[in-house]
């Protein structure tokens, strides 16, 4: 009950651990751990983990579940369709659609290297073709606003002593929570920002079971 309660809440890497913990030490045969740990292998990314799972359970190429995983596992080779994904975001402002856009990244060929007096750079791993699909990157979280579910949250900037209302900040609450909920993915994100900000010590660290996070 409280590995489902995860996955609802999104809190996928506690879901992975208690669906872990049954299936390795209690009821290795336990279908419903198992298809808990499928659920949150392929939430947290981990695609082809999940459809390793899917195999062991005797899943046929025919059923949903292992046709949505061998998708992902197409596009993170950069094979993508993206007049479906087109088609998709026409409707993301509905909100029975918000989490609709099921996506991969597709990273392989480029890496983040370090650039000299510029900083840090995306390079190319390999040569690349004219015309060649280079990056295709799932955004981490969005937010959309709409005028029938607008929502208003009050940002305190302490530096400067000042208030700030405005609806688009709604995205910065949802990737706070969603690094909250999901910690493993707090270093590798906050780690995209290189400039001349002074950071917390710690930044991205577990403490007392929650991710430090520097808004």
């Amino acid at each position: 009950m409280r590995t489902w309660a995860n996955l609802v809440a999104g809190r996928y890497e506690a879901a992975r651990h208690d669906s872990l913990t049954v299936f390795r030490r209690f009821s290795p045969f336990d279908e419903k751990a198992r298809r808990d740990l499928i659920l949150s292998l392929y939430s947290l990314g981990q695609y082809q983990e999940s459809k390793d799972y899917m195999i062991s359970l005797g899943y046929t190429p025919d059923e949903e579940e292992l046709q949505r995983v061998n998708k992902r596992l197409d596009e993170q080779r950069g094979i993508w369709d993206f007049r479906e994904i087109q088609a998709l975001a026409k409707d993301i402002h509905k909100p029975q659609m918000r989490h609709s856009i099921d996506v991969a990244s597709y990273v392989s060929l480029t890496e983040v290297k370090d650039a000299g007096v510029a900083g840090r750079g995306l390079f190319a791993k390999i040569h690349i073709k004219s015309g060649e699909l280079i990056l295709c990157e799932k955004a981490y979280s969005f937010s959309v606003s709409t005028d029938d579910n607008k929502k208003i949250f009050c940002i305190a900037d302490i530096p400067k002593q000042r208030i700030k209302l405005a609806s688009g900040e709604s995205l910065l609450v949802e990737t706070i929570q969603k690094l909250c909920r999901n910690p493993s993915s707090a270093s590798k994100l906050l780690d995209l920002y290189s400039g001349d900000y002074n950071k917390v010590s710690g930044l991205g660290t577990i403490v007392d079971e929650n991710v430090v996070i520097d808004t």
